[in-house]
């Protein structure tokens, strides 16, 4: 090999690495390039994530604050997952559209059990955010409303006895705002009647609608006005006539008897009346 051969090539050699060089940039390039894209991407979808999240967020908030169709906005622009579909279930129940919940229920759970019981906690959960509205209104009528919607639910779907007579006294409360002490009443018993050991609405049934008080029974006392009458008892009537033969005297000691009786005599001793007769012997 001769010289200018050799010196051919060892220019060659840097030109191959500097191409080399080359490509491996632009790689490292395009590869930087698509990870920033990827990271950008990532970050974009996440941001986009929160934002459906907090739409979510907002749908539930206004569902119990009762604003279905600013509700609806905010869920139509969650992202498509279980619980999107739980708070747009928990929507539908809260409008009554009870066939709707039960299908987008169905979508979170396969068991007929498992949507219905969903169903049931979603409808307790909105006639719980009833109550709470219904004690922080200051217009009597509308808690009354609430209330109403809040007892419907609760008796549609299961819910425990204690939250029905919690209800119940609320109503109790709502009622003796407005002067319904009967009303009142009335709620105050059928909330002991589901919870017998509700004590606030025992105390405030004991204030409104005190038990009668016995009437003392009356004691009779010697010497008293108001004495009872004595018994009557029937006394046979003793016989006056004797029935048996008795000494009937002749017509003259009568006649004497009956001169004796008109006429006192000084002569008559202590042994008994004498005849007329009798005198006369002792006169002579």
């Amino acid at each position: 090999m001769g010289p200018d051969l050799r010196a051919g090539n060892l220019q060659a050699r840097p030109r191959r690495r500097n191409k080399l060089f080359l490509k491996l940039s632009q790689l490292a390039a395009v590869g930087l390039l698509l990870a920033l894209s990827g990271a950008g991407l990532h970050l974009y979808q996440r941001q986009k994530y929160r934002e459906g999240v907090q739409h979510r967020l907002n749908g539930a908030a206004l569902t119990r604050q009762g604003d279905f169709e600013g509700a609806h906005r905010q869920l139509a622009a969650a992202p498509e997952e279980a619980e999107t579909y739980r708070a747009r279930a928990e929507l539908a129940v809260a409008e009554g559209k009870w066939l709707e919940a039960a299908e987008l229920f169905r979508k979170i759970s396969v068991d007929d059990e498992e949507v219905n019981a969903h169903v049931d906690a979603a409808a307790q959960e909105r006639a719980q955010a009833l109550v709470k509205e219904a004690r922080l209104s200051a217009d009597t009528a509308r808690a009354l409303s609430l209330s109403d919607q809040a007892e419907t639910l609760l008796d549609q779907h299961h819910a425990r006895p204690q939250q029905r007579a919690a209800v119940h006294f609320l109503r109790a409360t709502l009622f003796e705002r407005l002067a319904l002490r009967p009303e009142a009443v009335g709620e105050l018993r059928a909330a002991l009647h589901l919870d017998p050991g509700h004590s606030q609405a025992r105390q405030l049934l004991a204030q409104w609608a005190p038990p009668p008080i016995a009437e003392a029974r009356m004691v009779h006392r010697p010497g008293s006005a108001h004495r009872p009458a004595a018994p009557t008892v029937d006394i046979p009537r003793l016989q006056t006539e004797p029935d048996y033969p008795t000494y009937k005297p002749p017509d003259e000691d009568l006649e004497d008897m009956e001169d004796g009786l008109s006429k006192p005599d000084p002569l008559r001793s202590r042994t008994g009346p004498r005849s007329k007769k009798r005198r006369e012997g002792w006169s002579q």
